[in-house]
């Protein structure tokens, strides 16, 4: 199983833990690894918080056309406004079907779950925050049941 380090609002982390946001949207996932169904992300709450609060798991996971009657819904997956979805779709050019489309990386969250104790970056290996995303370089010792 692969990690993926997220970093991400604290109202957003909020809402993904309540089950309110049951999507993440993103202009580029990643690539090379693709995400698969299966895949931890570790969510890392940007400033003030600036650690790792917990994780789901990868649905699906990919980039999606959207037709425009598509983008109210997927807007309330992902807890943002309509508006937040129409900015930032990419215009995807595909000259052989002479047509373009509007796309935008979808993952459906899945078993999201926050940590008891916030965990620092380098339990992931990783040096300094993901402007939006990292694979993890190592995977964190798993935490010390109490006694």
């Amino acid at each position: 199983m692969r990690t993926l380090v997220l970093s991400i609002h604290h109202g957003f982390a909020e809402r993904i833990y309540s089950g309110e946001k049951t999507a993440e949207l993103r202009s580029v996932l990643p690539a090379s690894p693709a995400l698969r169904p299966g895949d931890r992300i570790a969510l890392y709450e940007t400033k003030p918080v600036s650690m790792v609060t917990g994780e789901l798991a990868v649905g699906e996971a990919g980039i999606r056309a959207l037709r425009e009657w598509e983008i109210p819904k997927i807007a309330k997956k992902a807890c943002v406004p309509a508006a937040y979805v129409r900015e930032h779709l990419r215009i995807r050019v595909y000259p052989s079907q002479l047509r373009c489309a509007k796309e935008i990386g979808v993952i459906r969250i899945e078993r999201p779950r926050r940590f008891e104790k916030a965990r620092p970056l380098s339990d992931y290996g990783l040096a300094r925050a993901p402007q939006s995303w990292a694979w993890a370089k190592r995977e964190p010792a798993a935490p010390k049941e109490a006694e």
